[in-house]
């Protein structure tokens, strides 16, 4: 079985980059799979799970912004996939949840479960105040994971 794992890269206008499209056999992926650890940027993101976590929420983020942007343009297929891109990018933020850690995975895991909802409701119909109140919740989540990640103080 083969696997479609995205990874965002650093490098794109955004300072986040594009999305790769990595083939990788199996369900689980390491640098030592693929030519991701020949990559520049690649030792920086794969060996800090703090950075590559800040880097998907910018990146979800960003994707939100765009999708505003193009809806407000009428490019509805492109405000589609750059809606999709951050409903990926939420799910796996989901499922990479250590469930172990109790109340505050689970917290976690309703929140972005809310998020992803309100993405589909901004998508389909085409509301910018529920991609607004995505954005809002993510950019929040993303300023207390900087707080604990980039100064190790516990968030506000």
């Amino acid at each position: 079985m083969v696997n479609h794992n995205r990874v965002p890269f650093p490098g794109g206008s955004d300072g986040l980059g594009d999305t790769l499209e990595l083939e990788l056999a199996g369900s689980v992926a390491s640098a030592d799979d693929s030519f991701v650890d020949q990559m520049p940027w690649a030792p920086a993101v794969l060996s800090d799970k703090g950075l590559f976590l800040l880097l998907l929420y910018e990146k979800a983020i960003s994707c939100m912004d765009e999708s505003l942007v193009l809806m407000d343009e009428g490019d509805m297929v492109g405000k589609g996939d750059c809606l999709i891109h951050a409903q990926e990018i939420v799910l796996q933020l989901s499922d990479a949840l250590d469930k172990s850690t109790g109340a505050i995975a689970d917290n976690l895991e309703r929140l972005y479960l809310y998020v992803y909802r309100r993405l589909i409701q901004g998508n389909v119909r085409l509301d910018q105040g529920a991609i607004t109140e995505a954005r809002r919740i993510m950019n929040d989540l993303l300023e207390a994971w900087q707080a604990i990640i980039l100064t190790g103080q516990r968030p506000p």
